[in-house]
């Protein structure tokens, strides 16, 4: 009797070992999977910046947040970071970006902004810290869910623009600042 109670406390404790293992790894691939996306969408805005709109300034081309609406024109930085991020909602399980800031134009009130809780503190914790990402993960029966946030800082490129611009909320930006957040969220249905 005294060897079948341990052989269930041992059976038990192994269960849960197994289980609290499982919870863990699949909280860590959460994490890599939506600090692999923000890195991924803050590389590829770097990219076109430098190689794409930096190359045709000063050219008849226009750059702009309402390319759709003019014949040749091309998309802001920012522009096409957020069409990516509702292109990855839009076909990628589990995956989605999002671009915001408390300072928006005009144009971007309505999805821009401190929208929720989270908002308001990876916008805090980032401009304290920049360089660390901000991030909360939620559990609930469909599985593991995460924001994780990383601080989208003013590029010298950028600087000019963002300052000079006749509709800019605020015109006093320094390169390196923290214009706004890079948001990733992944989920992923537990296995336990």
């Amino acid at each position: 009797m005294v060897v079948a109670a341990v052989f269930i406390i041992v059976f038990m404790s192994i269960a849960f070992y197994v289980a609290q293992l499982q919870a863990d790894l699949n909280r860590s691939a959460v994490i890599e999977r939506a600090a692999n996306l923000s890195e991924a969408v803050a590389a590829f805005r770097t990219l076109y910046t430098s190689e794409v709109v930096q190359r045709l300034k000063g050219s008849e081309v226009l750059i702009t947040h309402d390319y759709k609406e003019h014949a040749g024109a091309i998309p802001l930085p920012a522009t096409l970071s957020m069409q990516l991020g509702k292109q990855f909602a839009s076909s990628i399980e589990g995956l989605n970006a999002r671009l915001y800031s408390p300072y928006p134009f005009p144009w971007r009130r309505a999805e821009g902004g401190l929208k929720s809780d989270f908002d308001v503190a990876a916008w805090l914790a980032l401009n304290n810290d920049p360089d660390t990402p901000y991030y909360r993960v939620e559990s609930s029966s469909a599985g593991l869910h995460l924001r994780y946030a990383v601080a989208d800082r003013l590029r010298a490129a950028c600087v000019n623009c963002h300052n000079t611009h006749p509709d800019t909320p605020k015109a006093d930006w320094k390169e390196g600042d923290v214009r706004g957040v890079q948001i990733g969220r992944a989920s992923r249905r537990e296995r336990v």
